[in-house]
């Protein structure tokens, strides 16, 4: 269960792009985040990943608060990782392949749980619908 309470945040100590932002989200529930450019979805996911730290509020992950938990804890302890909206993330590896480098750090044992057969069944299905490029 991820959920952020009255958050306020931003990238300088001027402007406030989330301004009490609230949201709840159980496990296995879907959520999309909807908006134009600049109303604060990339602020929102850089503040639950640890990127931006909240000014107010919190962020709770399974009831904890994480708020002020390091990026790369959150990575190793909670299994929560963010993918910036970019073309690439490692251009020279494959999309299985960057899909991987999350596993690094966790056990053999958490990644067959996580990255379990249905899992990697509904990877492949996606990476088997996406152009190749050449």
């Amino acid at each position: 269960m991820i959920e952020v309470k009255d958050v306020v945040a931003g990238y300088n100590a001027e402007v406030d792009i989330l301004r009490g932002m609230t949201l709840h989200a159980e496990q296995k529930e879907i959520v999309t985040l909807l908006g134009p450019n600049g109303c604060g979805k990339s602020t929102l996911l850089k503040t639950i990943a640890g990127y931006l730290l909240p000014r107010k509020g919190q962020v709770l992950l399974q009831g904890q608060d994480v708020s002020r938990v390091p990026v790369h804890q959150k990575v190793r302890r909670c299994r929560l990782g963010f993918v910036p909206q970019t073309d690439t993330v490692f251009a020279s590896l494959s999309i299985r392949e960057n899909h991987h480098v999350g596993e690094y750090y966790q056990s053999k044992e958490d990644n067959q749980r996580c990255i379990g057969p249905c899992l990697m069944s509904e990877l492949t299905t996606v990476l088997g619908i996406i152009p190749v490029a050449g």
